[in-house]
This record gives structure tokens, sequence and C-alpha cells, in this order.
């Protein structure tokens, strides 16, 4: 019961009527709060080794999502790993949640998240920005600033993922040509380099960015090997906050 309800996200009303007509055995809201509540308790001592186990991956993965509890908005704190995913529902969305739960303050290699701010107030791990997010990005800036620059820099990402995919880990040699390549995508939106197409009506110019993007991640943890559940996406931003 507590898998369809938790798992297929069968509401109440509908198990119980599930129940009684598949087994003849009426069951009340009651009863099936009561099994969920059971199996919280018999999973504490996993969701502690939890906490203790996803710090140490060498790369963890968090996100934050709106959610209702009792109509009240509350945040759902993300954090996994290639094997491992820890949920935590919170009323805060910061790191008031985020200490908490005693995840993040713990993780000492590369988490990778948005550009959420109060995630880089953890300085004691390395910071990359989610794949998906800087393409998003780019793509707004292409479509809606006519921003060449966002739209070559969004191709060459996504020439580098497929490079990376069918050949393997970049060479030295490949990551400084791949760096190379950025730094000219970068450079023609200098002043007076820039080519736009005609704008469909006047709009602000779309400014670079002020980030830089970690190319490094070509031969590290954000270009993962079969089977890792990573980033999929061509590249990350990435920001060294300690040694």
């Amino acid at each position: 019961m507590v898998y369809l309800n938790q798992q297929q996200l069968l509401p109440y009303d509908r198990l119980a009527q599930l129940c009684e007509d598949l087994f003849g055995q009426p069951l009340s809201a009651g009863t099936l709060v009561a099994a969920n509540e059971r199996v919280f308790a018999q999973l504490e001592p996993f969701a502690q080794g939890l906490i203790q186990q996803v710090p140490q991956a060498p790369v963890v993965h968090l996100d934050e999502s709106g959610l209702r509890v009792a109509g009240a908005l509350h945040w759902l704190h993300v954090a996994s790993t290639a094997q491992l995913t820890f949920y935590g529902v919170h009323p805060k969305r910061g790191t008031e949640a985020m200490d908490a739960f005693g995840i993040i303050g713990a993780c000492r290699q590369w988490v990778i998240h948005d550009h959420w701010k109060p995630y880089f107030s953890y300085l004691g791990c390395l910071h990359a920005l989610c794949n998906e997010h800087l393409l998003r990005e780019l793509k707004f800036l292409w479509e809606e600033h006519q921003a060449v620059w966002a739209r070559q820099l969004s191709d060459l990402l996504w020439a580098l993922y497929r490079r990376r995919q069918k050949q393997g880990a970049f060479s030295e040699r490949q990551y400084k040509r791949a760096l190379k390549g950025y730094r000219a995508v970068v450079r023609r939106d200098a002043p007076g380099t820039r080519t736009a197409r005609p704008a469909r009506a006047a709009r602000p110019r779309a400014r670079r960015p002020t980030y830089w993007i970690g190319w490094r991640n070509l031969t590290g943890p954000f270009w993962p090997s079969s089977g890792m559940n990573a980033c999929p996406s061509p590249t990350t931003r990435a920001s060294r906050t300690s040694a």
C-alpha cells in the first residue's frame, strides 16, 4: 500500500477503492496514513546513512523545487549522486534548509547546481553550474536578444560534448584547443566585432556573461563515463572556491 501511495502516487481515496475492488477489503485513510508512518520510521537508519554517504561522492547534484504542504509553500531539496538520491522537504529554500539537512556543508569535492546564490555560501567544496541551465540561458540570449555569440557558444559546447562522447576524455592538447575556441567566440562579442541577425524590434543588447566556462571539466567529473548519472549536456560553468 505504501508503494502504491508513495511511488505510484495513488491518493488515499483511490487506493482504498482499489483495495476493496481487488481484494474485497475496504481500508480507511487512517489505516493508509499509519502504514506510511510505520515505513517512515523503519527507513530512518537508511536516511541517516544516506546523509553520511552522499557528501562523499566525487560529484553531487543539487536542486530545489517548490511544493505545497498542507496548503503552504515548502521546498523539496534534492542531493543526488550516481547511485544515491536524498529528498528533503523544508519550509525554507536557502541556507537554513541546507544546513538543516547537513549534506552540502559536508561536501568536499564537486557540487553541481543552478545559480541560486545560497549554494555559493558553502566554501568547502568546488562549484559547477548545471549544463542544462547554461544552455537554456544561451538559448534565451539568442532568441530574445539576437546575441550571436550565444548561439555560437551553444553550438560549440554541443560539438565538444559530442566529441567527448565519441572519443573519450580530452587530452591536454584538445583541452587547449577547446579553450581557444571558447575564447574566440566570446571575443566576437567585443565592441566593433559583433555581428547579429536583424532584430525583430528594438531591444537592449545582451551583455557578455561575467562567468567563465570551466573547460577543465572536459577531462573531469562533468564528462562522466557511461552509466554515471551526471550532467547530460555539453559543459558546465565552474567556479573553484577552495583548493
